[in-house]
C-alpha cells in the first residue's frame, strides 16, 4: 500500500504542499491567502534545519513546493535539491503567486490524478494477482454497496472545514457544496479547481481510506454520471477501479515510451473468477481492514452495514461476530463479548445454524504483541493411574469455546477425555475399552477436533490408520471415515473440509464434504527437502484464506502453502546455533494467527516458539528452560491450542499432563 498522506498532526489532504522558508514569514497573511487560494496547505518555517527535517520525512507520494527568502535558499537548495518530491524552488515572492498558479495547473495534471497499479495473470495460476490490485477492486466494489447517511456527510463537510480554515475561498466553495450540491451536477464539481478534486484525487493515490469512504457515496455518483454520454466533452474521465489491458509498448528516437491501452468491460475481465465469489461479499472489506490494524474504519464499516440491513437478515449474525472479533484485536474484551453473545442470541432467536469454525475464528480474535505468564498451571496430570483424572501421554488438544471445555487425545490409554472449564472432573468422551479395532475402541490416538455441524468428536486414530467420527449423543461406538491412512494430525477449514496428515506418505490430504477420495492439499512428490517435498509431517493447521500450515519433524521446519499451491513457503526452520532463537528442533503442535505469526511446539527444545510473519528468526513464548518437569519447563512438547482469552494450552507429552499459560496483564 502507498505511504499515507498524513503526517504527524499535519492533516494534509491535497498532494501539493508549500513550504515557506523565511524568517518573516509568520508577518506576511496578504501573501499567504493568496498562496492558499491556489494550493490550501502551507507549512511555515524560520528555522532551516527543522525545514530540512520536514523535507526528509515527508512521504514520497507528496509534492513540496519551496518558498525560500535569497540568503536563506542559498543555504538549504543544495542539501535538498535532490528530492523527487521538491518540484520547484522560488525566490521572489512578487512573482510567486501567478507563476504557481499557471505551473500548478500543469503539474496538477501529470501528477495528481492517476494512481495505477500493474499486474499479471499467469496463465498456469489465474489466481495470483497483485495484492494492492484486488484490495483497490474490493474497496471500490464494497464502497459503491454502502449506502452513504447524513451522519457520514456531516463528517466529511466537518472534516473538510477544518482542513481549510483560513482559507476563505475553499471555504465558501465547502459551504456552496453543503448547501447546493446535487448529484447529477458531481462531474460540474469535479472539474472546478476546487477542494472537491484535489482532496478526492489525492485521497485515491495515497490510499487515504478514511476520506475515501467519506466520499464513497460521491464516487457513485461519479460513476453513474459517468454512464451517460457527454458529445460536447473533449476530456475523458475513467471511473476509479477502471481496468486496462496493455496492448502494446514501444519507445522512439528519444527514449519517449508510448503504451497502447485497451478498456477492459466488466465481461472482459471477471472478478469473481479470478478471486472467487468472496469479492461480492459486503464483508470481505471489514475484514480485510481489520487485518491491517485500520481498526476505527473497520468498525465504522461494520456498523454501516448493520444499519442498512433489515432487522433479521441472517448476514446480522456474522457481523456481530465480526464486531466480536475486532474488539478482541483492539483489547476490549468486554465488548467482545457482548458482540459474541449477541450473535449467539441472534442466531437461536431466527434459528440459524451454528456454523462456525473453531480455529479459524479464533485466527482473527488473537491479539497483537501479547506475552504470556511463564509458570503454567497443571489442569490435569498424572501416569500410571487408571483413575479418569489421570494422562498418560497426552497429544492432540482441540478448545470448544462453546461449550467451555477442552477436549484432549490421551494418546497412551486410547481414549478421548475432556474437561470442561471450572469443574475439577473430567470424563470420558470416546475410547477408554482398551486399545483395539473394534468400533468402540482406539489404539494411539493422535489428534481430536469438534464438528459442530454434526455434534460430533473427529478422532485420528493414529494406531489403527484411520479417521473416526464419535457422535456426541451415542458415546459408545465410533464410525470410520477414512481408513487405511497413516494419520498423525488433521484439521478442518472454514467450510468444513477435513485436512489430515499422512506422514507414511509425506502429505496432507483434504477431503471435501461428502468426497470419498482425497485430493492432495501438500507435498505428495515423495519424502525430501524441497519445497514441494515433506519429511515425515505432524500436526498441521488451515487459516481463514485456505492457507495450510505443516510442521514438518524431520525437516525441522514449519511450512506454509497457500491454496492449491504446488510448493511451500518456509515459515520458520532449523537455522544455525544450538538452542538458539534460530533453530527449530522437532516441531509439533501448530498454529498461525491473523497476522501470518507462527506459533509451533519446538518438541526438541522443549519450548513453545513464535516466529511472526515474515521473520527469519523466532522468540521463545514459554518453556525454553531445560527439559523438566517445573512449571516453567517442558517434556517434549506436542499438541498446543488457545481459548478466546488467549490463554496458551500445551499438551506437555512426556510429563504427562496438560499446562495452562495464562496471559501476562502487568
Amino acid at each position: 500500500m502507498a505511504t499515507s498522506i498524513l503526517l504527524n498532526d499535519d492533516k494534509c489532504l491535497e498532494v501539493f504542499s508549500p513550504i515557506w522558508l523565511d524568517s518573516y514569514a509568520n508577518d506576511n497573511r496578504h501573501a499567504e491567502q493568496k498562496l492558499r487560494s491556489v494550493i490550501n496547505y502551507l507549512k511555515k518555517f524560520q528555522d532551516i534545519e527543522e525545514c530540512e527535517q520536514y523535507i526528509e520525512k515527508t512521504s514520497e507520494q507528496n509534492r513540496l513546493i519551496l518558498i525560500v527568502s535569497g540568503m536563506l535558499g542559498r543555504e538549504i537548495v543544495p542539501s535538498i535539491h535532490y528530492h523527487r518530491k521538491v518540484k520547484s524552488v522560488l525566490t521572489h515572492i512578487d512573482d510567486l503567486i501567478s507563476q504557481l498558479r499557471e505551473d500548478y495547473k500543469i503539474q496538477r495534471k501529470i501528477e495528481q490524478p492517476l494512481a495505477i497499479n500493474r499486474f499479471l495473470i499467469d496463465v498456469k495460476s489465474p489466481t495470483i494477482l497483485n495484492n494492492r490490485f484486488l484490495f483497490s477492486q474490493i474497496l471500490i466494489d464494497c464502497l459503491l454497496k454502502l449506502q452513504s447517511n447524513e451522519k457520514d456527510k456531516n463528517e466529511l463537510i466537518h472534516l473538510l472545514q477544518n482542513e481549510y480554515q483560513g482559507n476563505r475561498n475553499e471555504l465558501n466553495n465547502i459551504n456552496e457544496f453543503k448547501e447546493k450540491y446535487v448529484p447529477n451536477k458531481v462531474l460540474w464539481w469535479y472539474k472546478k479547481d476546487s477542494f472537491f478534486s484535489k482532496t478526492l484525487n489525492a485521497a485515491l493515490k495515497t490510499d487515504n481510506l478514511q476520506m475515501i469512504f467519506l466520499f464513497r457515496s460521491l464516487i457513485f455518483d461519479i460513476q453513474q454520471e459517468l454512464q451517460n454520454d457527454y458529445p460536447d466533452e473533449t476530456e475523458i474521465l475513467f471511473m476509479t477501479g477502471s481496468i486496462f489491458r496493455v496492448e502494446k509498448v514501444f519507445s522512439n528516437e528519444n527514449g519517449m515510451y508510448t503504451i497502447q491501452m485497451s478498456l477492459c468491460s466488466e465481461n472482459d475481465f471477471d472478478l469473481k473468477q479470478q478471486i472467487g465469489n468472496d469479492v461480492t461479499n459486503s464483508r470481505i472489506l471489514g475484514k480485510i481492514l481489520s487485518k491491517t490494524r485500520r481498526y476505527n474504519l473497520a468498525e465504522k464499516y461494520f456498523n454501516r452495514l448493520i444499519e442498512q440491513l433489515s432487522l433479521n437478515d441472517p448476514l446480522l449474525a456474522d457481523l456481530y461476530e465480526d464486531l466480536s472479533e475486532l474488539t478482541s484485536q483492539t483489547g476490549d474484551n468486554q465488548m467482545s463479548k457482548e458482540w459474541h453473545q449477541k450473535s449467539i442470541t441472534f442466531k437461536q432467536q431466527n434459528q440459524l445454524p451454528d456454523e462456525s469454525t473453531e480455529n479459524t475464528f479464533f485466527i482473527n480474535r488473537f491479539q497483537m504483541n501479547k506475552k504470556w505468564k511463564q509458570s503454567g498451571v497443571t489442569i490435569a496430570k498424572g501416569k500410571g493411574s487408571i483413575d479418569v483424572n489421570q494422562f498418560e501421554m497426552p497429544s492432540g488438544i482441540y478448545i470448544d469455546n462453546d461449550s467451555q471445555c477442552i477436549n484432549v487425545a490421551d494418546h497412551s490409554k486410547h481414549r478421548i477425555v475432556q474437561w470442561n472449564f471450572g469443574s475439577k472432573n473430567w470424563h470420558v468422551v470416546a475410547g477408554g475399552n482398551g486399545a483395539g479395532d473394534q468400533i468402540n475402541q482406539l489404539n494411539k490416538r493422535s489428534d481430536v477436533i469438534v464438528d459442530k455441524k454434526t455434534n460430533s468428536l473427529i478422532i485420528c486414530d493414529q494406531g489403527n490408520g484411520r479417521v473416526v467420527r464419535w457422535s456426541g449423543e451415542n458415546k459408545q461406538n465410533g464410525k470410520i471415515l477414512i481408513s487405511n491412512i497413516s494419520c498423525l494430525g488433521f484439521t478442518t477449514d472454514r467450510n468444513g473440509d477435513l485436512y489430515v496428515s499422512a506422514p507414511g506418505s509425506n502429505e496432507v490430504k483434504r477431503w471435501k464434504t461428502g468426497e470419498k477420495e482425497g485430493t492432495i492439499g501438500a507435498g505428495g512428490n515423495e519424502q525430501g527437502y524441497q519445497l514441494n517435498q515433506l519429511n515425515f509431517l505432524t500436526f498441521i493447521f488451515v487459516d481463514e484464506i485456505y492457507s495450510l500450515y505443516v510442521s514438518e519433524l524431520y525437516n525441522h521446519r514449519v511450512t506454509k502453502w497457500l491454496k492449491d499451491a504446488k510448493e511451500g513457503i518456509i515459515v520458520a526452520s532449523e537455522r544455525c546455533g544450538e538452542n538458539s532463537s534460530t533453530q527449530l528442533h522437532y516441531p509439533q503442535g501448530v498454529f498461525a494467527n491473523h497476522l501470518g505469526d507462527v506459533y509451533v511446539a519446538d518438541t526438541g527444545y522443549h519450548r513453545i516458539m513464535c516466529w511472526p510473519s515474515g521473520s527469519e528468526e523466532g522468540h521463545i513464548v514459554v518453556g525454553g528452560n531445560g527439559k523438566g518437569y517445573q512449571s516453567n519447563q517442558f517434556n517434549y512438547p506436542r499438541g498446543i491450542a488457545f481459548d478466546r482469552q488467549n490463554n496458551l494450552y500445551v499438551a506437555d507429552f512426556f510429563n504427562s499432563r496438560i499446562q495452562r499459560f495464562d496471559i501476562d496483564k502487568s
